[in-house]
């Protein structure tokens, strides 16, 4: 029988809905401290996939997308 690589995030994530989102959405909010907003802000677009309806998921993944856009104008003004 084959097994799921620890790497993997099939691997370490509940099998219940509700419990991925929260998991993913741990996920996100420590790579936002780290300053990892990419890392965020795809943890946050796959916690939607398993919970649409989520308010706190989408403040948060409203938060991150307005942090990297600011980002990249800042870059893109060379400022």
């Amino acid at each position: 029988m084959a097994q799921l690589s620890m790497r993997t995030p099939a691997g370490g994530l509940p099998a219940v809905p509700s419990e991925r989102v929260k998991v993913m959405l741990k996920a996100a909010l420590d790579d936002e401290a780290r300053g990892n907003l990419l890392g965020a802000e795809n943890n946050l677009r796959l916690a939607m996939a398993f919970g649409p309806g989520d308010k706190q998921v989408k403040e948060a993944l409203d938060r991150i997308a307005s942090k990297r856009e600011a980002e990249r104008r800042k870059a893109a003004l060379g400022r």
